[in-house]
């Protein structure tokens, strides 16, 4: 039997269209696709290396900037004094408690802080008095300690004839009081 001719545009038996013809990619369409891809690629790699970065721990960041003093020294001689507890107002209607001892490099610097107990409290106080509405959160409890440690050390460097130093203050107790 000898097939028939069918007109261009008609659909074969059974119902599936012919695919059109392939048409060869351009140069432009190459170029631009590869464009595309390395912008992607270096997108991905900046999002990545920007984005994706683990945040330094709380150690790290509170460390950086800070005295190497505070870092506890096995081998070093270490001496507490006790401050006691301060109460200070705040103002509207807020007080803060706070039972506070320092660290401090060894017995002679602990010495000097007990001669100076007064000025060392009045100092203490100041400190309290200006950083402690932000003690409720931990980053404003950090502030605070080095406030107080930074005033102290200023204090013992004033002395004559100290080399010791504030390495820690530790807070004992931090109330906050509102009425």
């Amino acid at each position: 039997m000898a097939e028939e001719e069918k007109p261009e545009g008609a659909a074969p038996e059974g119902g599936a269209e012919e695919a059109p013809p392939k048409k060869k990619l351009s140069l432009l369409t190459i170029t631009l696709g590869l464009q595309s891809v390395i912008l992607l690629g270096a997108a991905g790699f900046i999002a990545k290396t920007v984005f994706m970065q683990k945040p330094k721990d709380l150690s790290e960041t509170q460390l950086t900037g800070r005295t190497i003093a505070s870092i506890r020294d096995v081998e070093a001689q270490v001496t507490n004094v006790d401050l006691e507890t301060f109460t200070v107002s705040l103002g509207q209607g807020k007080t803060l408690k706070a039972g506070i001892q320092i660290e401090v490099s060894d017995p002679a610097t602990a010495e000097v802080i007990r001669k100076r107990l007064p000025a060392v409290k009045a100092e203490v106080l100041k400190t309290l008095s200006a950083k402690g509405l932000q003690s409720e959160r931990l980053s404003g409890k950090l502030d605070l300690k080095d406030g107080i440690r930074n005033t102290l050390n200023g204090i013992l460097d004033s002395t004559k004839g100290n080399q010791g130093s504030v390495r820690d203050v530790l807070l004992q107790d931090l109330i906050l009081v509102l009425k």
